[in-house]
């Protein structure tokens, strides 16, 4: 859905007030007289790049500690140039967002993610993907809101802090637009009018310095709709060369998120990994739950992988459900690498296996020639085998080093390209640059 970009200037105003005003240092001194701090050094950052397929876009990053103000431009061929411009800091985010945290909680309790990790009480992030707008403000205590045309806002107030007790609650509330009616020959689905939704959750956990333990509980209700709940929880344990961490959610068939949507039955999923050498590392994922129907569903994966200083190898094995007899999707993958001071080459190999069948089969390899501080070659080119018949991938980049940046120039497919399929190309140049 296309969401009306916020009024550049104004809002580009309001974003360098912020930026300027939350990276100011407080006037404290130290004993001896002096400056106790001293202000934040600002730093910039460009990237441009020009394509025949992809057309123009552009980033711009200012940053002065621990703010940062951004601009995007993408023109694609054929449409008109889009500008999103967005900044945070300490207290604050503005511009093109995503829930994280506590509002992706309220939003999607069973989300295939870790959710209390990071600056999770942060209701938002910036995100130049999403088309989403929004703001928020505070740090232990605060508000958001999002979306002008499907309005979403929210309150929460909560303890912070990297030990210890952690504890607090959040409310929000949602305008669900209109949805027409359906009207199938064996049933009428009617349609709704624009609808309220109201969400709140607490939360509560404990926080020591190798992991954490933290649940949540929440629930939902929908104007003339239904009510529901919904929970979480998320832990994490460290040892000397061991990580554990797992989550589970499940919540009711009436709880709605903030976007109107349900909710998993119940999911589990936990992650280990183990450094056995300093070199060499175990890892492994299982996940397992039950889609808002019921329908079970299920992935699993272990992994073995070496990183030297010189080169790299591992391989790995993933499962999960599919529709298939026997109902097993496996895709199995290894890999190596060498890295040297002139010559950097990688290979992968993979394949997927529905039941019995054999559906894909991939390899691809790459070549990067050149020094540092010199120009650098890189080469890559990729073969893959589907039922539908064989398709290819190759490309070619330049890569010249300035004093603050690199300048790229790169020629190859945009893309997949079956076998039968006329010879497509695509020329890009593109501009990295740091300031000052």
């Amino acid at each position: 859905m296309d969401h009306p970009s916020p009024s550049v200037p104004g809002l580009s105003g309001i974003l360098v007030f912020l930026l300027l005003s939350s990276a100011a240092p407080c006037p404290a001194w130290d004993p001896g007289g002096g400056p106790a701090s001293h202000p934040p050094v600002p730093a910039g950052s460009l990237r441009a790049e020009a394509s025949t397929v992809d057309g123009l876009s552009a980033g711009l990053d200012l940053s002065a500690g621990a703010s940062r103000l951004s601009a995007r431009l993408s023109a694609e061929p054929g449409t008109a140039p889009s500008l999103e411009i967005g900044g945070s800091g300490p207290l604050w985010a503005a511009g093109p967002v995503r829930h994280q945290g506590l509002a992706r909680v309220l939003d999607d309790p069973g989300a295939d993610a870790y959710l209390f990790t990071g600056a999770w009480q942060k209701p938002l992030a910036l995100d130049f993907d999403s088309s989403s707008f929004g703001a928020f403000l505070g740090r232990e205590a605060g508000f958001w809101i999002q979306d002008a045309r499907e309005p979403r806002m929210g309150l929460w107030a909560g303890t912070t802090g990297d030990r210890g007790i952690v504890a607090g609650a959040a409310f929000a509330g949602s305008l669900l637009p209109a949805e027409a009616g359906f009207d199938p020959w064996f049933s009428e689905d009617p349609a709704r009018p624009a609808r309220l939704l109201a969400a709140g959750a607490v939360w509560g956990g404990y926080r020591f310095r190798d992991g954490m333990a933290l649940a949540c509980a929440a629930l939902s209700e929908e104007d003339r709709g239904d009510r529901g709940w919904a929970v979480r929880a998320e832990w994490e344990l460290s040892a000397k060369n061991f990580l554990w961490s797992g989550r589970l959610s499940g919540s009711s068939p009436g709880w709605k998120g903030l976007g109107g949507e349900g909710a998993d039955a119940w999911e589990v999923r936990t992650d280990a990994l183990w450094t056995l050498r300093p070199r060499f590392r175990l890892e492994g994922r299982l996940r397992a739950g039950a889609d808002p129907d019921g329908n079970p569903d299920w992935e699993a994966l272990a992994r073995a992988s070496r990183s030297g200083p010189r080169g790299r190898w591992g391989l790995e094995l993933a499962g999960s459900d599919a529709e298939s007899d026997p109902p097993l999707r496996l895709e199995p993958a290894l890999w190596a690498g060498y890295e040297g001071r002139a010559v950097r080459a990688a290979a992968r190999m993979s394949q997927v296996r529905e039941g019995l069948v054999l559906t894909r089969t991939e390899v691809s390899a790459s070549l990067g020639l050149g020094r540092p501080s010199l120009p650098e070659l890189r080469l890559e080119g990729a073969r893959r085998w589907t039922p539908e018949g064989p398709c290819w991938k190759a490309g070619a980049a330049l890569e010249i080093p300035a004093s603050r940046g690199a300048w790229t120039v790169r020629a190859g497919t945009p893309g997949w390209t079956p076998d039968s399929a006329p010879l497509p190309w695509e020329l890009a140049f593109s501009l990295r640059s740091r300031f000052p």
